[in-house]
């Protein structure tokens, strides 16, 4: 089981890791790449359009997370 344990995460983990990176820089004022083609809008509108976004509320309360299974 510990074997696959680090293959089995990675994929969220490095969701956690971008889920954080834009909402942090979303919060200091800039736009994430993800938003580079929105920049004539409001870092505050964008990070409560993500921040109401049902994958990243369900993801981020834990509710759709899930593994796939590792053979």
């Amino acid at each position: 089981m510990l074997k696959s344990y680090a293959d089995e995460r990675r994929e969220l983990v490095q969701k956690v890791i971008d889920n954080d990176s834009i909402i942090a820089t979303l919060m200091s004022g800039n736009y994430p790449e993800k938003y580079k083609h929105r920049t004539g809008e409001s870092t505050r509108d964008l990070l409560n359009e993500w921040c109401e976004n049902a994958e990243n509320k369900n993801f981020t309360l834990g509710l759709s997370i899930t593994y796939s299974k590792i053979q």
